[in-house]
């Protein structure tokens, strides 16, 4: 009888080992001081933030999803946002109360020049807006597009190194006659 083989690692623990690898070698910057850009709030719901220059003033555009299905969450939400200086900590933007619509909530800032924010985003079910959700706050660059193009080049680079380990892992799990992930 052939000996017992050793037991493969899973393709989740394989994907967790890829990502805590490529973040420690590419995005451990001080852009990503408070996490990522990605919040889970008591694993009920994700949200996303995303921002970009519109005209003279940023968007940011935060996405709202449901932790298990990962679609946008089907009752009503409101939400609020503000942006602090990150040194003097002074309030530059604050969002009036606004609907999520389709899992995505908006706030248009001006913003008074280049530099490091705190984004603070609450929201609330609109049939129990007593019970606020407030993720992790978010330390941001905000400023001329290049001027912090290394933060861009870290995730795409993390992204790169992820995607050619899971192929990998995956063909050679293809190689033994196994389906890939």
């Amino acid at each position: 009888m052939p000996p017992p083989s050793r037991p493969r690692p899973l393709p989740g623990h394989l994907l967790l080992a890829a990502l805590l690898l490529a973040a420690l070698a590419g995005v451990g910057t001080e852009a990503l001081a408070h996490g990522g850009p990605v919040k889970v709030i008591e694993e009920r719901f994700v949200v996303t933030v995303a921002l970009w220059p519109a005209a003279e003033t940023t968007r940011l555009r935060f996405f709202v999803r449901d932790f298990r299905s990962g679609q946008a969450p089907a009752e009503a939400l409101s939400f609020r946002a503000r942006i602090l200086e990150d040194r003097s900590r002074a309030v530059v933007c604050e969002g009036a109360t606004a609907p999520v619509q389709d899992g995505e909530a908006n706030l248009l800032c001006r913003l008074p020049g280049d530099g490091f924010y705190e984004v603070f985003l609450q929201f609330w079910r609109d049939g129990e807006p007593a019970r606020v959700y407030e993720p992790e706050d978010w330390r941001v660059w905000i400023g001329e597009a290049g001027s912090a193009g290394w933060v861009s080049t870290a995730v795409v680079g993390t992204a790169a190194v992820t995607i050619v380990i899971l192929g990998v892992s995956s063909w050679r799990r293809r190689g033994d006659g196994k389906d890939g992930i």
